[in-house]
């Protein structure tokens, strides 16, 4: 009989040789278990370290960001007393930037980890995670700035690279 109990490496591979399957490369585990790391870092810590008690329950004021590049404008802009959402255009690159804008108890993280990496970052003394597509041949390169403000969830999605991503990341009460 084989044995399953330790380190999930040894269990792996027991199991590949009583089915009599290939065994992988160890590359193969170290880049499943560093996307298994930043998945878990991201559902435990963003999600359960958020404190959602001692922040505003509904939207009680706007945030924006503080400067869009040359050429964007805002084409769109939605709210609820949960979530303000801003869409930001611009019409001769086609590029796109949203900024949204989530009560704490409202949200739910939903990352795209297929094609995508995570990356633990701080701005302005706040945690929060920056998300960039790993695949150039992918079609959708957008990147995405999370970040829990103390008071509010602000997210920006756009096809930016970082450097260009991290400028976006003022905000001002609107």
């Amino acid at each position: 009989m084989t044995n399953l109990s330790g380190d999930p490496f040894i269990k792996f591979h027991a199991f590949a040789r009583k089915f009599g399957t290939v065994e992988p490369k160890p590359d193969v585990f170290q880049i499943f278990f560093e996307f298994l790391r930043l998945i878990l870092f991201f559902v435990f810590y963003l999600s359960n370290n958020i404190d959602d008690e001692n922040c505003p329950q509904t939207i009680e004021y706007k945030y924006a960001l503080a400067s869009v590049p040359d050429g964007f404008e805002m084409i769109e802009t939605d709210s609820s007393t949960m979530d303000v959402y801003t869409l930001y255009r611009n019409k001769q690159t086609e590029q796109e930037i949203t900024f949204h804008q989530i009560v704490k108890s409202y949200y739910n993280p939903h990352v795209n980890t297929e094609h995508y990496q995570m990356e633990e970052i701080t701005i302005n003394g706040k945690t929060g995670l920056y998300v960039y597509s790993c695949d150039e041949g992918y079609l959708n390169l957008s990147s995405a700035l999370i970040l829990d403000n103390e008071d509010y969830i602000l997210e920006i999605v756009a096809d930016f690279n970082k450097s260009e991503m991290l400028k976006l990341a003022n905000f001002n009460k609107a």
